[in-house]
């Protein structure tokens, strides 16, 4: 998909330190209405049912979707399908997000919010909102004095070094490197 140049000011609730994680996409969907759905209100009601299956959630290989960032720019004017008895009417959407997608060797701003004895779990700001989950594993940071001293609550600047999500899951799993506390 095309990528949007827009200001990521408006990133609410994440650091502004991790700007580089975000970038503006347009994005395509297709929407289903039932016919009790429908009313003067259309555009409304699409960009609810986008923002309800997408926001919050990975969106295929492009990222995780940040909440409040789905902006309509086109839409089709819908379509009936004949074949089926359920009236749905199919919407095409043409839509731009924020959406947050690590890349390896980015650093980035983050609070140690667990540790155990065999890794150490981070977050961007809050843990339920967070985009990424990172884990720094205790067995790559042996020997680092520094890193064994990290408390829940520090803040501290991370290296990605690889990222797993899947269609549809809330938050993006990193493995990261241990830089310095900030």
């Amino acid at each position: 998909m095309n990528s949007i140049s827009k200001n990521t000011n408006d990133i609410s609730k994440t650091n502004q330190k991790n700007n580089e994680l975000y970038k503006y996409l347009l994005l395509e969907e297709y929407i289903y209405l039932i016919p009790s759905e429908l009313d003067k209100n259309i555009d409304t009601i699409i960009l609810s049912k986008l923002k309800k299956k997408n926001e919050g959630k990975c969106y295929g290989n492009y990222g995780y979707i940040i909440p409040n960032t789905v902006e309509i720019k086109k839409r089709s004017s819908g379509l009936i399908n004949n074949s089926s008895f359920d009236g749905k009417i199919t919407y095409k959407v043409n839509y731009i997000a924020n959406v947050c997608k690590p890349v390896d060797n980015i650093i980035v701003e983050c609070i140690v919010t667990s540790i155990d004895k065999s890794q150490i779990i981070c977050y961007i700001d809050d843990k339920k909102t967070s985009p990424l989950e990172i884990y720094l594993f205790k067995h790559n940071h042996q020997g680092s004095d520094e890193f064994l001293n990290l408390k829940e609550g520090d803040i501290i600047n991370v290296k990605i070094g690889g990222s797993k999500s899947q269609h549809k899951d809330t938050q993006i799993v990193c493995i990261a490197q241990y830089l310095d506390k900030v």
